[in-house]
C-alpha cells in the first residue's frame, strides 16, 4: 500500500516575493523625464531665440522709439544692426540655461515631493504606535500628495533652480543685448569672464 501523507501547509506564511527597488525605479525614471524635458528645452529655445532677444531689447529700452513698436519692427533693427545671426545671440548660452535648468527642476522635483510628503515618524509613533510608525513611510508613498503639498514641492523646486540658473541668466542678458548695449562679447565665456572681473560675483546674482 502506497504510504501517502499529506503535507502541512501553513496558510499564514507567504514566500518571499523579489520585487525591484522602488527607489532604482525613482531614479531612471527621474533620470528620463530630466533628459526629455532637457531636449525640449534646448529646441525650443533654439526656435525662439530670435523673439527672445526681441522681448530683451524691448524690455531694456535699448531700440529706439523710431524703429516703432512690435515684434517685426525690432527683428528688423536687429538684422539691419547685426545681420540675421544678430538673432540668434546668446542662443547658446539659452539653450544651456533652458537646458540645463529643466533638467534640475525635474531633477529635484521628485526628492523634494517626497520629503515634503513622508510623514514625521514622531508623530506617526505618537497617533499610533512604533508598528504604524515604522509602517507609515512606506504606505505614504502610495497615497496621492495634497494640492498644498503638491504647490509647495513645486515652488520650493522651481525657486532652487532659479537661485542655482541666475548666473547664466544675467550672462545670457549680456548677450542677447549686443551691440544694443553698445558692447559685444565673442561668447559667453568671454561675457562671464568680463562680468566676474568688472563686477566680481555679486554681479552673477544681479
Amino acid at each position: 500500500e502506497k504510504d501517502t501523507m499529506a503535507v502541512p501547509t501553513n496558510p499564514t506564511v507567504s514566500p518571499p516575493s523579489v520585487s525591484v527597488s522602488s527607489s532604482m525605479s525613482v531614479s531612471r525614471q527621474t533620470v528620463i523625464s530630466s533628459a526629455a524635458a532637457a531636449g525640449a528645452g534646448v529646441l525650443a529655445t533654439v526656435m525662439l531665440q530670435p523673439l527672445e532677444v526681441a522681448k530683451t531689447r524691448t524690455q531694456s529700452g535699448a531700440i529706439p522709439a523710431t524703429i516703432g513698436r512690435g515684434v517685426v519692427p525690432v527683428l528688423r533693427h536687429v538684422v539691419r544692426a547685426e545681420g540675421v545671426r544678430g538673432l540668434w545671440s546668446g542662443v547658446g548660452v539659452s539653450a544651456f540655461r533652458v537646458g540645463l535648468g529643466q533638467a534640475l527642476y525635474f531633477g529635484m522635483l521628485d526628492p523634494i515631493a517626497r520629503a515634503i510628503k513622508a510623514p514625521s515618524t514622531k508623530r506617526v509613533a505618537a497617533r499610533g504606535g512604533e508598528q504604524h510608525a515604522a509602517a507609515a513611510p512606506a504606505a505614504s508613498t502610495d497615497a496621492p500628495m495634497a494640492p498644498m503639498r503638491v504647490l509647495l514641492a513645486g515652488t520650493a523646486t522651481r525657486a532652487a533652480a532659479a537661485v542655482l540658473m541666475n548666473p547664466v541668466q544675467v550672462v545670457k542678458t549680456r548677450m542677447e543685448m549686443g551691440s544694443a548695449m553698445g558692447r559685444t562679447y565673442p561668447s559667453s565665456i568671454h561675457a562671464l569672464v568680463a562680468l566676474v572681473r568688472e563686477e566680481r560675483f555679486a554681479g552673477l546674482l544681479k
